[in-house]
């Protein structure tokens, strides 16, 4: 005999339906922390139920400022003071670093050079003030500028890198003969604060400790630290 088979399931309306089923693609539980695939990815969102397990993606880069150890930053100090023709700010690093100066004999030396153009730079300008037009009919002005440069000249005897040679340079002993020349001419008028010696230093001689020709004006600024 064979067992008795278990009646289907009807509804009220007494027709029979077949068992239930579940189909998998509709029980699906989507964990990723992103929104299914759409084929755009900016349209992608991130879920805040899983910040940490999904990921993060920047919307830009971000660029992190350069890291350099203590002799480049040095370095770099000096590259721009020379850029901007600042050479107070030389001696001013010189002054903070003292023996923690990462030179060496040969840096020193292509830093003395840097130094003494530009100084050349300067009492040139100062003199070319004579023709310029705006300085035309301004004696004092000419004679401010002029002050100034001999003034910078003559400090780098006791100032790193101590670049003695610019007393030597033509330019400074031209400046310091047309000062005096023009202090003179303006006489009385002239601001009595501004009247300097007319020490001609180059002439009794500072001698170079570190041989090079005046200026080598071909070589640019910056020396290659």
């Amino acid at each position: 005999l064979e067992p008795p088979r278990p009646e289907k399931r009807t509804h009220r309306s007494n027709t029979a339906c077949e068992p239930c089923t579940m189909v998998a693609d509709d029980a699906a539980v989507i964990t990723s922390g992103f929104d299914a695939g759409t084929g755009r990815r900016h349209q992608r969102r991130v879920s805040s139920s899983v910040v940490g397990r999904g990921g993060f993606s920047p919307t830009a880069a971000k660029i992190w400022p350069e890291h350099r150890t203590h002799d480049e930053h040095v370095r770099a100090e000096f590259r721009q003071a020379l850029k901007d023709r600042n050479i107070d700010k030389c001696h001013e690093i010189y002054q903070r670093e003292r023996t923690q100066l990462p030179f060496q004999n040969r840096e020193i030396y292509k830093l003395r050079k840097a130094v003494v153009r530009i100084v050349q730079q300067k009492l040139q300008d100062a003199l070319d003030s004579r023709t310029k037009p705006e300085f035309e009919g301004k004696p004092k002005s000419q004679l401010t500028q002029m002050k100034a440069a001999l003034d910078v000249a003559e400090r780098q005897d006791t100032r790193f890198p101590f670049a003695r040679e610019c007393v030597r340079l033509d330019a400074f002993q031209e400046c310091q003969e047309a000062f005096n020349v023009l202090s003179q001419e303006v006489g009385s008028d002239f601001d009595a604060g501004m009247t300097r010696s007319s020490s001609l230093k180059g002439a009794s001689g500072f001698q170079k400790s570190v041989s090079f020709s005046e200026a080598d004006g071909d070589d640019d600024f910056s020396p290659d630290f």
